[in-house]
């Protein structure tokens, strides 16, 4: 009587709905359970791997889809290479972000969340990190040490705490490719980050200083920007994320990206629609491609997308040519544009009405954060409360 056969003798190509799956095989154990297995891509010079059982998985079709993931990451014939540099980690992770391989609680990355982490990832976590350390010794005391050394360049709060997001983003993606057990990062906790909030009130800018402050800005593209994020509203991230086709005779539409409630439509107000009029001329005059109605509404020069870091720049740089810097305060920035132009409106729209032109889910949202004034609007206040008092 033939004996079954189990192990080696066992091995089988596997294959879904009649077709083989490249790199995956079978075999028995003996007890008769059948086993999915992942033999990884020879590389030149090596000897050919092994299969290596995937654990936990109990279909072909699981299987499947366990060898699609495990193919990116293999290295030398093994999972979870831990000898990857992070570099390497990196580039696997900015691809994996790109094609929705690698996904966040909801949903894939956007361009403009990649592109930022792009920026701080090349600018600040590699550089602060070490481009050639290998991903597996990165300790919690090395993230410390890179908050401490980002703080000692001068950044922001806001912006370490960004820096620490991105480095957490790279070792979360470390530990899905089994190149890392746990993530560093959440060992730092709260009290220890920097804070993010602003170290003084908001600045409310009136119409006239807004304009001074546009007067200054030489470029003409991030001029356009800075306009729109007043007139519209806008974050920085909303308005660099504008396409043309979001454009409407009477309305604006908003992508929405810092919550689902921050998508929506707003009123696309005259001064606004002149100044888009005239960036699309300016655009089409560099290339159709510029505005066709997929394509971003603000592109560089080379026709890639604007920086965050760049906007800011240039509103600080004009700031100070406008006046609008005095020593003691904090420069104006990118959100006091948004600021500034719920202040203007709350002098004579309701705050349902401003939570509306916000896109706040909650007008609470709007009195708690936007109900300051601007100077000009608390001295007409002041006056009408003089001529109500003396009547």
């Amino acid at each position: 009587m033939t004996q079954p056969l189990y192990g080696a003798a066992s091995r089988q190509p596997l294959t879904l709905n009649g077709k083989k799956v490249e790199y995956g095989t079978t075999r028995r154990l003996k007890d008769g359970t059948l086993v999915y297995e992942f033999t990884p891509p020879r590389e030149p010079g090596k000897p050919k791997p092994s299969p290596q059982v995937l654990k936990g998985i109990t279909t072909a079709t699981d299987a499947k889809h366990e060898i699609e993931r495990l193919l990116p990451i293999t290295r030398g014939g093994t999972i979870g290479d831990r000898s990857i540099r992070l570099e390497a980690l990196y580039q696997n992770c900015l691809a994996a972000m790109k094609s929705g391989e690698f996904k966040h609680s909801e949903g894939r990355y956007s361009e403009a969340t990649i592109a930022l982490f792009k920026t701080r990832a090349e600018n600040h976590v590699l550089p602060g990190l070490g481009s050639s350390m290998i991903v597996g010794d990165i300790k919690t005391a090395h993230l410390r040490k890179l908050m401490t050394r980002l703080t000692g360049q001068g950044q922001s709060g806001s912006s370490v705490r960004g820096c620490l997001a991105v480095a957490s983003t790279l070792l979360r993606y470390a530990v899905e490719q089994e190149v890392m057990d746990t993530n560093p990062a959440s060992n730092i906790g709260r009290g220890e980050r920097p804070s993010s909030k602003r170290k003084s009130e908001p600045r409310y800018l009136s119409i006239p200083e807004v304009e001074l402050l546009l007067a200054e800005v030489t470029d003409e593209t991030s001029k356009a920007v800075i306009a729109s994020m007043f007139w519209g509203a806008l974050r920085v991230s909303e308005a660099l994320e504008l396409r043309w086709s979001d454009v409407g005779e009477t309305t604006l539409l908003v992508r929405g990206t810092k919550t689902d409630s921050s998508y929506g439509e707003i009123p696309l107000l005259p001064q606004l629609a002149a100044v888009l009029a005239a960036h699309r001329t300016r655009m089409g005059k560099l290339g159709f491609d510029r505005i066709q109605p997929d394509a971003l509404i603000f592109q560089t020069g080379p026709g890639k997308r604007m920086s965050r870091r760049n906007i800011l720049r240039s509103i600080h740089a004009a700031g100070d040519a406008a006046g609008l810097n005095p020593e003691g305060t904090e420069k104006v920035g990118n959100h006091d544009l948004r600021h500034s132009m719920a202040a203007n409106a709350l002098a004579f729209v309701s705050m349902t009405e401003a939570a509306n032109l916000l896109r706040h889910s909650n007008p609470q949202i709007t009195a708690t954060t936007y109900a300051d004034l601007t100077k000009d609007g608390v001295k007409a206040l002041g006056e009408k409360l003089a001529a109500g008092f003396s009547s």
